[in-house]
């Protein structure tokens, strides 16, 4: 039981940093805002306060987003390997649990 539940809580990990890839993935526009600051655009270049969704191009599996700053395209790829993940996550503890 104790090893499912480990596997699981490593897989939604992993879920997780599949799901939030898609904030430093693919294109965007280099511009530099000094308007903007703080710890997360310092890190990776997004203001997380004034993301919108913008687009979705279904040819393509890509999105469209804007950040306040700058404009961003990324595949939806990762976001359906990491929810799948997140799913595959949480029935491996629930079975694991069930088993005991």
């Amino acid at each position: 039981m104790f090893r499912s539940r480990l596997a699981g809580y490593g897989v939604i990990g992993l879920g997780v940093l599949c799901t939030l890839s898609i904030l430093t993935l693919g294109g965007s526009t280099q511009r530099r805002c000094p308007e903007v600051g703080g710890r997360v655009y310092d890190a990776i270049g997004v203001d997380p306060t004034g993301l919108r969704l913008t687009g979705f191009d279904l040819g393509q599996l890509a999105i469209t987003w804007y950040d306040g700053c700058n404009w961003h395209t990324v595949t939806v790829l990762p976001l359906l390997v990491g929810g799948l993940l997140l799913a595959s996550g949480v029935l491996t503890i629930r079975r694991g649990g069930v088993e005991s």
